[in-house]
């Protein structure tokens, strides 16, 4: 009776592959699947999946490899066990979300004070420029009349030259940084997503009847004959104190 009448337990799990969200101009992970495995097992089980609980449970986050981590969940229901990856998906991109934006805030900062270098350093260019152009001018009518100031001027004029050279260097650096800071495509990431399909295998329990009613069969027959030799002890006292 209890064979054919218990009914069976639904247990549905789910797995997936989650490539994780990458910046588009390196190929950078946002954040690195040792990084975020940590995060998922202290902060999104221990908190925010205890508002899911009812719809089933995570039951594991692996890393594969740099790019990938796998999610096992489950459910009493195909649809649930689903909805726990949707679930944990959604955290991760939402951390996501915040992160990169934090990162364009700080290359922000980076990018003003970089343009802020650029100035001071196109000022110091131009007042050394002019400078040159002055002992240039003045340098052929001194050799003449004053040869050991035309020295020095020739040795200013080296130094000069060479501190040009130096601040047009560091000013073309400084633009090629700024202008990689600020183009549009160093502002663009991706998400973390599924890759490839969320798979769902039906691990739901059903009971054993044979085997309930074998192990059943075998019970009754061990416990009969128990009582029968318990019967037979009480049955030999009874005939030994009639006699």
């Amino acid at each position: 009776i209890y064979a054919f009448n218990k009914t069976p337990v639904s247990e549905y799990e789910a797995s997936a592959l989650i490539e994780l969200g990458k910046y588009n101009h390196n190929n950078k992970p946002i954040n690195s699947s040792s990084y975020l495995i940590e995060k998922l097992n202290t902060t999104y089980l221990k908190t925010v999946d205890l508002n899911y609980f009812d719809t089933g449970t995570i039951l594991s986050i692996k890393k594969k490899n740099e790019r990938f981590i796998e999610v096992t969940s489950q459910s009493s229901t195909s649809e649930n066990s689903k909805v726990k990856i949707s679930n944990l998906i959604a955290f991760i991109q939402e951390n996501e979300n915040q992160t990169a934006h934090n990162a364009f805030k700080e290359w922000d900062i980076m990018e003003d004070k970089l343009v802020t270098d650029e100035a001071l350093l196109k000022d110091k260019l131009v007042t050394d420029e002019a400078l040159l152009k002055e002992i240039n001018h003045n340098i052929d009518s001194v050799k003449k009349s004053n040869p050991t100031l035309a020295s020095i001027m020739l040795l200013e004029k080296r130094y000069l030259t060479k501190d040009i050279n130096v601040i047009k260097s560091a000013i073309q650096k400084l633009k090629e940084i700024t202008i990689k800071l600020g183009v549009s495509p160093s502002r663009i990431y991706k998400n973390s997503e599924i890759f490839g399909r969320i798979d769902v295998a039906d691990k739901t329990a059903h009971p054993k009847i044979k085997l309930i009613i074998s192990v059943a069969f075998i019970a009754s027959f061990i416990f009969s004959i128990f009582l029968v030799l318990i019967m037979k002890a009480f049955r030999s006292e009874d005939d030994k104190a009639t006699a």
